[in-house]
């Protein structure tokens, strides 16, 4: 239902942008530009404006001429997305955890911080202690920052120098570290789960600072690498590859 222009009280551009999703969940196989202007009664630049920011997200694909969800809308919008995430990475936690014997852990942007989906814990006597109910500030763990070189307008609010070449050099490897910051007893780092998109899950590895070195560092990060990959090649469960 649209809200009329003169209510202050609601984003404008919000009901747009859901209009124009409405409408593509009613047209599985897409509505070009023109089509969508004229369903959501709204200027053509407009709609190119929203496609696009939806299309960074990973929710829509503007192929062919037209503009339709992904599967990745679909998962994204699952009534339990914790749960289906869950379901998802586990098999990919699991090959990591073989090869590393470390903490594995997955988790996502909530907010301004990060929540863990899931983890499987390592068997060593000294373990770096995860929990599923921490919400973590996203700018002091390797998951976070992760996350943020990902968004371009969290990316924008960041002021801070040291962060902000930090947060350029996670945009241009793809690897992201925390030696120390939100857990002084530890070092983690983390790579990008089933696809780069900014509501992808992104997982990380977890060391106590004791048991740390970096040649380990660099074999969890291509185990995380091969994992994601072959899951990817052949899903365990269906939709777990990146669409």
């Amino acid at each position: 239902m649209r809200t009329p222009a003169q209510d202050k009280t609601v984003s404008s551009s919000l009901v747009k942008a859901l209009d124009l999703i409405t409408s593509l969940v009613a047209h599985p196989n897409g509505l070009s530009y023109l089509q969508l202007s004229e369903q959501g009664n709204m200027p053509r630049t407009t709609v190119r404006r929203i496609v696009q920011t939806l299309v960074g997200y990973g929710l829509v694909v503007h192929e062919g001429g037209v503009v339709r969800l992904t599967e990745h809308f679909h998962s994204w919008a699952a009534p339990d997305w914790n749960s289906l995430m869950k379901r998802r990475y586990r098999p990919v936690l699991e090959r990591i955890a073989t090869e590393v014997n470390e903490l594995v852990l997955v988790g996502a942007m909530s907010g301004d911080s990060v929540e863990h989906i899931d983890f499987i814990e390592a068997d060593h006597l000294v373990q770096v202690a995860p929990a599923l109910t921490w919400r973590l500030d996203a700018r002091q763990t390797a998951m976070g920052k992760l996350c943020i070189s990902r968004r371009r307008e969290l990316m924008a609010a960041i002021t801070d120098p040291d962060l902000r070449a930090d947060l350029e050099r996670i945009k241009r490897t793809g690897i992201s570290w925390n030696r120390g910051v939100s857990d002084p007893g530890a070092v983690s780092v983390a790579v990008a789960g089933l696809s780069n998109k900014p509501t992808e899950p992104v997982i990380a590895v977890a060391w106590p600072m004791q048991r740390f070195t970096e040649e380990a560092a660099q074999k969890a990060i291509s185990a995380i690498q091969r994992a994601v990959a072959a899951e990817i090649e052949n899903p365990t469960i269906m939709g777990s590859g990146s669409r």
